[in-house]
């Protein structure tokens, strides 16, 4: 794996993003991406990102997170600390005093620009307003649901810490039965077994929708409040598994409900 852009990532996290105003991270997002030759669509809900073409017979992996935070545009710096593990970690700081950095779901934001970057071909949808209602994810899934047509299956990264992934989605399964039995054992072996219920995020919409999909952990903690940090070794460790899942199950399949 590549090591962490820290740059790129700091760039993310400082660029205020608040719900309904995330202009200046797409303008972030949609310069990067288009220096490097991909495909970017500004979708009424989010961006829409495609690299390469998959070999004849094969479907795009397809990573998601969401470009909002639920913190103000009042500017901050963020610092990296060690941690008792000697991991480093990332936090915030506006006017001498601790604040939230946005890694829900700027980490996540990172995690596709990494995987965009590393892969041969790979799509990547970058939802707003997930924070108030996963509304962009409900437009696109709306307007652009043909845009994911040819991918196998959709891996969201917007679950906290690095053992968690969510199993239901406001009580609804976000993959099938058959999907998690064969991801299960992978997700168990790097460390994830809090099967959790969570209120909702985007992958609630594609689920809806028909799409399979995971949400992995990215690595942020206290999420929503002044200590919130970002952990770069399971930010890390996130994207890998994003990538051991594909391969694990495959690009062959569209892994859709029947609906």
């Amino acid at each position: 794996m590549k090591d962490i852009n820290k740059k790129l990532l700091v760039s993310l996290l400082e660029t205020p993003s608040p719900s309904g105003r995330e202009y200046g991270v797409e303008k972030l997002v949609e310069g990067y991406c288009l220096a490097k030759g991909y495909e970017v669509e500004h979708a009424k809900g989010g961006l829409l990102i495609t690299k390469g073409k998959p070999p004849e017979g094969e479907n795009y992996p397809c990573f998601a997170a969401h470009l909002d935070t639920v913190f103000d545009d009042r500017p901050f710096r963020v610092e990296e600390f060690v941690n008792s593990k000697c991991e480093p970690v990332f936090q915030g700081r506006k006017n001498g005093f601790r604040c939230g950095i946005g890694a829900d779901d700027k980490a996540g934001v990172y995690a596709c620009l990494h995987l965009l970057d590393e892969l041969p071909f790979c799509k990547a949808a970058l939802f707003e307003r997930e924070e108030i209602g996963f509304l962009g994810a409900t437009e696109i899934t709306t307007h652009r649901l043909s845009w994911f047509e040819d991918v196998a299956f959709v891996i969201e990264y917007d679950s906290p810490c690095s053992n968690r992934h969510t199993y239901t989605c406001s009580g609804k399964r976000i993959n099938s039965d058959k999907t998690f039995i064969e991801a299960k054992d992978l997700l168990e072996e790097n460390g994830v077994t809090v099967h959790s219920n969570d209120p909702y995020t985007d992958v609630l919409a594609l689920a809806s929708a028909g799409i399979e999909c995971f949400n992995l952990p990215i690595g942020y903690r206290d999420w929503h409040t002044d200590r919130e940090t970002l952990n770069l070794t399971e930010l890390a460790k996130g994207i890998e598994l994003g990538k051991k899942l594909f391969e694990k199950l495959g690009l062959e399949t569209k892994r859709r409900f029947n609906r």
